[in-house]
């Protein structure tokens, strides 16, 4: 038994030592632990928009986006994707989250729905408040916009701004995953204040 405890605090010694040692080599920067370079790159890819960093202003990625049928003039100022017939995806990009491990695939992380019309009232007193509601919707004002503001809660709170058009709505979301709610209820009011509805 004493030569197994002696054995394993020798192997034990030998292993410390060898954890020490500085790595110099022009792949690796110089420190006590470097991540292998296919980490280090997916730590740079996989950052997303926080508190400090989130940009609210024109990008010279300025995109418009003109849909005539859905009555709607829009510069998503950090780009956008057409994701269907009535979603867009638009905004930063952060990391998509139903993704396979390893998978680093970036996605605009708020979207844009298009809906029927329903007017302030009617989605009010229809909204079925539950457990996971955070925010109890209310109307707000966005430039010249009634706007409805809501979020549910789950895995991740989806937040919500919808605004009246005249043939449609336009719900503007963030899944909650990335940001917090006061940074997605921001990004998504101007935004928001990018919005013409054509007649």
């Amino acid at each position: 038994m004493k030569k197994y405890v002696i054995f394993s605090l020798l192997f034990l010694a030998v292993t410390i030592s060898g954890c020490s040692k500085k790595v110099t080599n022009e792949n690796y920067p110089v420190g006590d632990y470097v991540a292998p370079v296919d980490l280090q790159e997916e730590a740079v890819a996989t950052t997303t928009p926080t508190q400090d960093n989130v940009v609210l202003e024109a990008t010279t990625t300025d995109k418009i986006y003109k849909d005539t049928e859905k009555q709607i003039s829009i510069n998503f100022v950090d780009g956008y994707e057409k994701y269907n017939n009535n979603m867009i995806l638009f905004g930063p990009l952060g990391n998509a989250l139903e993704s396979p491990v390893g998978d680093n695939s970036q996605v605009h992380i708020y979207q844009l729905e298009t809906v029927n019309y329903k007017s302030a009232k009617e989605i009010i007193k229809n909204y079925d408040i539950t457990p996971i509601t955070t925010v109890e919707p209310t109307i707000v004002k966005i430039g010249n916009f009634e706007v409805v503001k809501y979020a549910e809660g789950g895995m991740c709170e989806e937040r919500t701004l919808e605004v009246m058009g005249t043939k449609y709505n336009y719900r503007f979301s963030a899944d909650g995953c990335h940001n917090n709610q006061e940074i997605d209820f921001n990004y998504l009011t101007e935004t928001i204040k990018q919005l013409r509805v054509l007649e």
